[in-house]
């Protein structure tokens, strides 16, 4: 699974490159070539978070969408697929009673 969610998130990365490569200029580089103060607090502070998060939003993206399809891929193991659909085809109309005759009804369920 690490190398499924590796593998996805270098993809991710490398599908994200232009948008974030443009986000980052918009965002950074405009207010630096007007001229913002790069050295004053709010600018670097405004600076980590357009830096930090947009990567980590697509490392969590990237993890949840993994477990996703891990847990789909669980389900699938775990679910007996046509077993119900099995058992009745190889049941005949004549043995309808002999079957009926082994269920046990709760009398709790015949109370109405």
């Amino acid at each position: 699974m690490m190398r499924a969610l590796s593998t996805s998130l270098a993809a991710a990365f490398r599908r994200m490159a232009l948008p974030l490569s443009a986000y980052y200029f918009v965002t950074l580089g405009l207010p630096l070539l007007n001229g913002a103060d790069w050295t004053g607090t709010v600018f670097i502070r405004h600076a980590s978070v357009v830096l930090a998060l947009p990567p980590a939003g697509i490392a969590v993206a990237c993890a949840a969408w993994s477990l996703l399809r891990l847990a789909a891929r669980i389900g699938d193991h775990l679910r007996p697929r046509g077993f119900i659909l099995q058992r009745l085809q190889h049941i005949t109309p004549g043995k309808l009673p002999a079957l009926a005759a082994h269920v046990k009804v709760h009398p709790r369920h015949l109370a109405d």
